[in-house]
């Protein structure tokens, strides 16, 4: 179903259901209506908006969702026009049209604010933000690394398996220190330290990184991340430096931002000195491709990674721990596998059902990154089922994951059987989603993005997420003294908790 875009001439978006690929679930539309977008272009909620993106980008989207809904636009005094939504249909468009590839279907773009911010850590041309053309070229290189299939090989699965053990086996050994027999963690660093170290084992193939280096790097990561939405959000007319709030924070930032390099040039040292070593460095390099761009591809999967993993695990694993009967069903899942002998990752899936509902679940109410930015490369038009909306050429579209992922019209009990404010793994399992007609992708998440920018870590996340519940909760008692309300949700450039993750962990098993 297409139709024709008057002011230039090009195809009309097809209308999908919500999380749809652009070519499935096509449906009726109200074509000939016009969907007007509210406008917070007010002096007042301009000011507003700009002032506290800077300190908390989630309090922003959910005031403007407040004010208006899922669909807002504001103008900013220097001419930037942004588009923010939660609606799922149009946040499937904007993403399936980003980086096709295809001058017919390349109707978005990475986000400007993005490179900007992204550059100032990391580099300008590294995966996270490079070009199309060379986005595509790139993953396909990086497919064999992070692709599904490559996580069917058991022997992979053990190397993930080994550094989970490395980390709970350390935990252990501090608990046996303690004259209580028990100590208090701080979840995410735990976590964070965890997947940082399964990275440097299964994607770079290092196995003697040092535990102190390892929390040196999830710390000086945080650092970034605190002030990561000040350089990526906001544009870049306002003077960055000048910011009171930043520049009482710039020594430790430079010196966070320099250490992460320092230990980009290690990696990079111990693969070149390494002949066999398997990781994708060195036939990254063999292409040929400048040092330091390779540097930036190290640095990118090295600092995003195993931020994203150990937050979403640490909201996951709460959430598993706070509900008694959720714990249980995980509880005696994992009790009757047995985890000795290496599996692929589509075993683990069928063994722990119940466990990987649970991590999707995780997944949807706790996205990570809670907010996706693309810029317009045209005048889009998008169809959706309550009418037509007009995205403006070189628009910032600020995508609120958050909001998209608890919305009841989606995720509610009338579609799938649960409240969307709930956490239920029995949502996705198999038997409700037949019970209710759905399909596999009528319940696809953008936690991991979508289109041709879906994450390359995905597949490498959900081996880590199952094999860390199923050791961690094997071994520990774990306790959370605290709930999980939506009023303690903040954020940086990831989806955080105000006051953290305070468990207290005891040893079941000597």
């Amino acid at each position: 179903m297409t139709g024709t875009n008057p002011a230039n001439n090009s195809p009309q978006l097809p209308v999908r259901a919500p999380n749809a690929t652009p070519d499935q679930g096509l449906h009726d539309t109200a074509s000939d209506v016009v969907r007007e977008i509210p406008d917070l272009s007010s002096v007042s909620a301009t000011l507003k908006t700009v002032q506290s993106f800077i300190r908390s980008p989630l309090d922003v989207l959910q005031w403007i969702a407040a004010e208006t809904g899922d669909l807002a636009k504001f103008a900013l005094p220097f001419g930037s026009t942004y588009i923010v939504t939660s609606d799922s249909e149009i946040i499937s468009q904007v993403l399936g049209y980003t980086d096709k590839g295809s001058s017919t279907n390349d109707r978005f773009d990475k986000s400007p604010l993005l490179v900007e911010g992204s550059g100032w850590v990391i580099g300008d041309d590294n995966i996270l933000v490079a070009s199309n053309k060379k986005w595509n070229n790139e993953r396909k290189f990086l497919g064999k690394f992070f692709g599904r299939s490559r996580y069917e090989d058991a022997a992979l699965i053990s190397q993930f398996d080994d550094a989970v053990l490395e980390s709970r086996d350390t935990l252990a050994k501090k608990i046996a220190l303690d004259s209580q027999g028990s100590t208090l963690i701080e979840l995410q660093k735990e976590l964070s330290v965890l997947a940082l170290r399964t990275t440097m084992k299964t994607i770079f193939d290092i196995h003697d990184t040092p535990l102190n280096e390892l929390e040196e790097v999830v710390h000086h990561s945080r650092v970034i991340h605190t002030v990561f939405p000040l350089e990526t959000l906001i544009p870049g007319d306002i003077p960055f430096d000048s910011l009171k709030w930043f520049s009482s924070r710039a020594a430790d930032v430079v010196e966070s931002r320099e250490y992460l390099k320092t230990f980009a040039e290690k990696i990079m040292s111990k693969v070149e000195a390494n002949p066999d070593n398997t990781s994708f460095v060195r036939p990254l390099l063999m292409r040929n491709i400048d040092r330091s761009e390779a540097m930036e591809h190290i640095l990118t999967i090295a600092f995003a990674g195993h931020e994203t993993s150990g937050n979403n695990l640490s909201w996951t694993m709460t959430a598993i721990l706070q509900n008694a009967v959720i714990r249980e069903r995980v509880q005696q899942e994992i009790n009757q596998i047995d985890l000795s002998t290496p599996l692929a990752l589509s075993e683990l899936i069928e063994r722990l059902p119940y466990t990987g509902c649970a991590i999707e679940e995780g997944l949807r109410m706790y996205p990570s990154v809670y907010l996706l930015i693309r810029r317009a490369t045209e005048e889009v038009e998008i169809p959706t089922r309550t009418g037509t909306i007009t995205i403006p050429d070189k628009s910032e579209v600020f995508l609120n994951i958050f909001n998209a992922q608890r919305d009841e019209s989606v995720w509610g009990i009338e579609k799938t059987g649960y409240p969307a404010d709930k956490f239920c793994p029995e949502r996705w399992s198999k038997e409700n989603i037949a019970a209710r007609g759905l399909t596999s992708s009528d319940l696809d998440l953008f936690t991991f993005g979508g289109g041709s920018r879906t994450c390359i870590g995905m597949h490498s996340f959900k081996a880590l997420a199952l094999l860390t519940i199923s050791h961690y909760m094997k071994r520990f008692d774990m306790t959370c003294d605290f709930s999980l309300s939506q009023s303690d949700v903040v954020s940086d450039f990831t989806l955080q908790r105000n006051g953290g993750f305070p468990t207290v962990v005891k040893s079941l098993e000597s």
